[in-house]
């Protein structure tokens, strides 16, 4: 049986949207509109992607702004467009323009360019501590980590005590209902120690 001659799918900077518009541009056509707030070019771009049959990586691309562009001052705007991104992919009876379904774009396109708080510092920091590990940066295991979730700790015979009272320590910690429950297990546990593997999760 003759086989099937399998072409070898384009780089992406060689993919054309139907406009003729190269799809790389197109893709950052809209990540910029959507940074500068220009919502009727983001639904532009974003629609000519869709109706190129490129909805999957449109979508993809909105969530991947949202995180990076927008969520460390306005995390809501990424849990939304990530919700509808869930929608459509859920939704949709295909990825096919006319059978993708429609109705989360427009939303989510207005809440992005319109979020007043976008910061791209959660990205930036990602950005910064990568090239810092390239660069060799190293750190070294710290004794608050080596708690009975650890065999370091399980040598050391640190339970439940060293858990509640060093281990689950919380920087920019904030009281509820008064905490009453975490005053009372760590006195309880204040000086019990606990036999490995009987422990919270780390």
């Amino acid at each position: 049986m003759e086989q099937k001659k399998v072409e070898p799918k384009k780089p992406r900077t060689e993919l054309v949207c139907r406009s003729g518009v190269r799809l790389d541009e197109a893709t950052s056509s809209l990540h910029k509109a959507v940074r500068r707030g220009e919502e009727q070019a983001a639904l532009y771009w974003s629609l000519g992607l869709i109706e190129s049959g490129y909805a999957a990586h449109c979508w993809r691309r909105i969530t991947a702004m949202a995180w990076e562009d927008i969520a460390t001052g306005d995390p809501d705007a990424a849990l939304f467009a990530t919700l509808a991104f869930v929608a459509v992919m859920n939704g949709s009876k295909s990825l096919r323009p006319h059978e993708i379904r429609m109705e989360p774009l427009g939303p989510t396109i207005l809440r992005l360019c319109r979020s007043t708080a976008k910061s791209r510092e959660g990205d930036d920091a990602t950005w910064w501590m990568q090239e810092q590990r390239r660069r060799g940066l190293r750190l070294e295991v710290q004794e608050y980590a080596k708690d009975e979730h650890t065999a370091a700790g399980r040598s050391l015979n640190r339970g439940r005590s060293f858990w509640f009272q060093e281990a689950s320590r919380l920087v920019g910690h904030i009281e509820v209902a008064g905490d009453v429950y975490g005053r009372r297990v760590r006195e309880l546990f204040a000086s019990e120690e606990t036999p490995p593997g009987d422990a919270p999760a780390a």
